[in-house]
């Protein structure tokens, strides 16, 4: 049904975008294709691709009736991002994606600014793959230079030219171009065009804090550790009546084909088997490899405390050999008071 709404219910263009859906995740996700959308580390996306939309580049808001809408920023990246933007774009379609949107469409926003970037991926096939499969289309492309003083404006009318081309060359049409002269009145511009404040950052005129993104983000692997160890259909076995009855069926007897049918299903079964023990060995193998990354620091942290508390061990030793040193000294026995001396001690006591 989602795909139907996508293409105005349309039985041929919705099975065939069904279709570049599936093929799009065995041709991006490879071994991971039938794994579980989440960040966790054992489903569809690798520690990378998790990396990458941790960072706050892609920002998804969901608007009511009008459809989803993602700001780019890509001088967020330390590095290229390679294929993962493709995973990265299907991740945020798997849980955002509602009806509006099937319906609207998604309207982004990709920000320009003087910032180092990572550079661009511009494989046209592999965006034609993305877009010909994703359950929701692209209504609305912008490219919005942010202001950041006079001085850079030549250099930020070059960039936003630039990423203009790069993106009318991945998507086959030119987006939107935006820039002002002002902060206000690139906020402005946004704002007529239907944008609220609270869904655009800084650098832009809006109100919206990063920091919202990264409480987002320890929410969802919260709520996805949950929902790992429910099962994906829900189980209807333990509802069926013990005391029930079946019809008989009448079958009519079969001929030599009886053989071959079972064998071929014996083959069927053995491989379904095949493929599921393959599933489960290759998740079970990113468990062990994503604890183990998690473990790493943890070792190097226990090193370290172990380490301090060797030399704080060593230090309370020192401490404590050098107290019973000076208690030592001072009731050293071999020191005798002379008689005048104790004349003055015994004089000087007040009775």
């Amino acid at each position: 049904m989602d795909f139907m709404r996508v293409e105005n219910f349309d039985p041929f263009q919705a099975a065939t975008r069904l279709a570049m859906y599936w093929k799009g995740r065995k041709v991006f996700f490879g071994e991971r294709w039938l794994l579980p959308m989440t960040q966790t580390g054992t489903g569809a996306l690798s520690m990378d691709d998790i990396e990458i939309v941790r960072t706050g580049s892609q920002v998804t808001f969901q608007r009511p009736g009008q459809g989803l809408f993602a700001v780019v920023d890509e001088s967020r990246l330390s590095r290229p991002y390679g294929n993962s933007i493709f995973r990265i774009n299907f991740y945020f379609a798997s849980i955002f994606c509602d009806e509006d949107t099937q319906r609207e469409g998604t309207t982004v926003v990709h920000i320009v600014s003087s910032r180092p970037r990572p550079t661009p991926n511009i494989d046209r096939a592999m965006y034609d793959l993305m877009l010909a499969g994703m359950p929701a289309k692209v209504a609305n492309f912008h490219v919005v230079q942010a202001y950041e003083g006079e001085g850079k404006l030549a250099c930020l009318d070059y960039l936003g030219y630039k990423e203009t081309k790069v993106t009318g060359f991945r998507l086959r049409k030119y987006p939107d171009r935006i820039a002002s002269d002002s902060l206000v009145g690139t906020l402005r511009m946004l704002e007529n065009m239907g944008l609220k404040r609270e869904h655009l950052p800084a650098c832009l005129g809006g109100s919206y804090d990063y920091n919202e993104y990264a409480e987002w983000t320890r929410m969802r692997i919260s709520v996805e550790d949950i929902l790992s160890s429910t099962p994906i259909m829900p189980n209807y076995l333990s509802m069926v009546s013990a005391n029930r009855v079946d019809a008989p069926i009448r079958r009519k007897q079969a001929s030599s084909n009886k053989d071959e049918d079972a064998r071929q299903r014996n083959a069927l079964k053995a491989r379904r088997s095949y493929h599921r023990r393959q599933l489960e060995l290759f998740s079970l193998r990113e468990h062990e490899r994503v604890w183990g990354l998690r473990n790493e620091p943890l070792r190097r942290e226990n090193a370290r405390l172990e380490k301090l508390l060797a030399q704080a061990r060593a230090i309370v030793a020192a401490h404590q050999q050098q107290q019973r040193g000076d208690e030592k000294s001072s009731l050293d026995p071999g020191e005798e008071l002379s008689n005048e001396e104790v004349e003055a001690l015994v004089s000087g006591i007040d009775y």
